[in-house]
């Protein structure tokens, strides 16, 4: 079992030091995608196909992930936290695009996230969930004038965090009257 175990060490060690290139992650990604859509996220996400994968920075690493991703076209995408370890300018342009995508090709878009610099004014719909359930479901417009996404969304935690501590847990404020998670069925419906 020593041998075995020192051949697959290795074989692992030699796979992690071989150059990994861009370009052939992307090429294998995006059999039947437009050309034309591989290089407009290559551009977009400034994804350099000449990169070897096992020695560029994280942010580099998570934009090849992201244009892997986003090669063939949805009529629903789940983002969750894709803008993590993009610089500002690869985090504006990515929402632009998936903007364009929506409003463009009908993609119905849910996007997860803690950062909510940049979204005032992106998004059409804003909930809050919490342990799997819809604590709140806002249209865009129905959200109060003067303040930003991140003011809005900081009060409703701050508020469901008062509700927990006074031991209310808060299972009147979301959707399903504290019958537990909702499903992904339920979340769905809610936000259409």
């Amino acid at each position: 079992a020593s041998d075995v175990y020192k051949r697959q060490l290795a074989r692992r060690t030699t796979e992690r030091s071989r150059p990994r290139r861009a370009s052939v992650v992307i090429a294998s990604a995006s059999a039947g995608v437009d050309p034309a859509r591989v290089e407009r996220l290559t551009t977009l996400l400034e994804v350099d196909t000449k990169w070897n994968l096992t020695s560029v920075s994280d942010g580099q690493r998570r934009r090849v992930q992201i244009l892997c991703k986003l090669l063939k076209p949805k009529a629903v995408m789940l983002l969750d936290e894709i803008t993590t370890d993009l610089d500002l300018i690869a985090r504006h342009d990515l929402l632009q695009f998936l903007r364009e995508e929506s409003e463009e090709r009908g993609v119905s878009i849910l996007y997860c996230t803690h950062i909510f610099d940049g979204l005032d004014g992106w998004s059409t719909e804003v909930a809050h969930l919490d342990g799997g359930r819809l604590r709140r479901h806002v249209a865009a417009h129905e959200l109060p004038r003067g303040q930003t996404l991140y003011e809005v969304v900081s009060q409703w935690l701050m508020e469901h965090a008062a509700e927990v501590a006074r031991g209310g847990g808060g299972a009147a404020a979301h959707a399903g009257g504290g019958r537990g998670p909702l499903t992904a069925e339920e979340a769905a419906a809610a936000l259409m």
